[in-house]
């Protein structure tokens, strides 16, 4: 292989072309000691064996040898820069100066010593910047190690092409770090980490991660008594709430909405709907328990009967309301039959949450048992006398999704403190990033009405018209582009597709 490699320093002495399946500098510097050491590149290289006459071999086998040695340094270094301790890195170059592989190729005139060297240099030097890049970007030594991994990758791809995985190694390790500067959504979640009006839009456990937002644990055990504070699943619309205005139409009883923010208008009391006093102790709301919902602060029942509701008004759609008066124990209207939803509440560890109701864990649909329908909502918002806050139903068809409802919080006075609790799982970066890219999408192809300056593609070769940006008094701002740029980059294009 020597004799290969000699032939080449001797062509390029000579000015003779020739063709090569590897770049040029490791030959060029093989060529450069030959040449300082007086070699006027008459020697043929042809035969293995031959005596080197008047060809300065020892000098040109020096430059493999002083790269390989150099190797062992850089090995040492580059380990310490990553924090390796010190006898580490010294048994890493004692592996490297023993290594009889490397020896035997930094003896002779071949590429792969300079190969490995600028390999080595372009680690150490990399490794050098992503530390200076961790603790001080963009001072001279950040500068320094930048054009030196730019150099050595240069000099790696220039000695053979399979330093080509070298550059993708880098590379890499580039684009994880591009990621985390451009695209590290963990800069917007810090710079937007206070509760704001786009909560409604994000999952109740990504909510609770929000400042302002967050809640302290409560209680896992529901039961009779239980005063508690209910979500929609699906739509992220809220709590199941009431206010004291009234529908406006129908039975012109008291609202019941969906309300986005905490309020104690959330809450609610879960009364035994059968009259007769129940027994002593706990009783746990479990599938199928016949249950009332007082609104605490109106003193009020949860009631659904057979009226139109003022928005959806469909024949399956029922009014639900809040009806009642202080001292009234309520109608048959006001019950409602608690259906565990078995499949949706077996995602976590919680074994009991799919037999009876525990917070945050079952997911339950309410049924009314007079009429059948379920309690349900949809993104749906009531007009500006419903406060624009979304609208609940009572629905006979419902989407099993929009029919499903949880309890966020639950207290009862004869739960003791140490009894179990609970509270929000808190999801990791990716997770939020996850939802956040599907409630990014989801709005976005929700916008399908057509703004009056939009413009469809077909029309841009052509520049038919602009927008109007701004107009007042006899002045405007309207964006249009220069027509003559726009036709005749239209017509090259059509051009160079014919």
């Amino acid at each position: 292989m020597s004799v290969h490699f000699g032939k080449f320093a001797s062509r390029y002495i000579k000015t003779q072309h020739f063709v090569d399946v590897h770049p040029p500098l490791a030959k060029l510097l093989i060529t450069l000691a030959a040449f300082l050491f007086g070699y006027d590149g008459h020697f043929d290289f042809k035969d293995i064996g031959k005596v080197y006459e008047h060809v300065p071999y020892v000098a040109m086998r020096m430059v493999p040898a002083l790269l390989g040695v150099a190797t062992v340094p850089l090995a040492h270094l580059t380990l310490r820069a990553l924090d390796c301790r010190a006898t580490t890195s010294l048994l890493a170059a004692l592996f490297i100066t023993f290594e009889n592989g490397l020896v035997t190729q930094s003896r002779h005139i071949l590429l792969d010593s300079p190969l490995i060297f600028f390999t080595s240099l372009s680690t150490f030097a990399w490794v050098g910047f992503c530390n200076e890049d961790k603790h001080k970007p963009f001072t001279e030594s950040w500068w320094a190690w930048l054009v030196l991994s730019g150099l050595s990758l240069g000099a790696v791809v220039s000695c053979k092409w399979v330093g080509l995985f070298t550059i993708a190694t880098v590379g890499c390790s580039t684009l994880y770090q591009l990621w985390v500067l451009i695209t590290d959504i963990r800069v917007r979640f810090l710079l937007l980490g206070s509760s704001g009006e786009g909560d409604g839009f994000m999952s109740s456990e990504f909510q609770h991660t929000l400042g302002g937002r967050g809640m302290q644990d409560t209680f896992a055990d529901i039961a009779l008594g239980s005063e508690i504070s209910i979500r929609h699943y699906n739509t992220q619309g809220g709590y199941l709430h009431s206010h004291a205005s009234v529908y406006p139409t129908g039975s012109k009883q008291q609202q019941i909405t969906l309300y986005p923010h905490r309020d104690q208008n959330n809450d609610w009391r879960v009364t035994n709907a059968m009259h007769i006093d129940p027994p002593e102790g706990l009783r746990y709301i479990t599938n199928g328990m016949r249950i009332k919902l007082y609104h605490i602060s109106t003193e009020k029942h949860l009631h659904s009967h057979d009226f139109r509701p003022p928005v959806s008004e469909v024949d399956f759609q029922n009014e639900v309301s809040a009806y009642g008066a202080p001292g009234f124990a309520g109608d048959a209207n006001d019950d409602w039959i608690v259906e565990i939803d078995e499949k949706a509440s077996r995602g976590g560890k919680d074994r009991e949450a799919a037999k009876r109701l525990r917070t945050l864990r079952t997911k339950f649909r309410l049924r009314h048992p007079l009429t059948g329908c379920y309690l349900f909502s949809h993104k749906v918002k009531l007009p500006e006398w419903g406060f624009e806050q979304q609208e609940v139903t009572c629905n006979k068809n419902a989407v099993r999704m929009n029919s499903l409802w949880f309890v966020e919080t639950a207290t009862h006075p004869e739960l003791p403190a140490d009894a179990p609790k609970v509270n929000y799982r808190l999801p990791g970066f990716f997770a939020k990033f996850l939802e956040l890219q599907q409630v990014m999408w989801t709005t976005n192809a929700g916008l399908t009405d057509r703004h009056l300056c939009d413009l469809r593609p077909d029309a841009w070769p052509r520049l038919r018209r602009g927008i109007n940006f701004w107009v007042k008094d006899h002045r405007q701002i309207y964006l249009i582009g220069n027509p003559m740029v726009w036709w005749l980059s239209t017509l090259s294009g059509n051009t160079r597709t014919t």
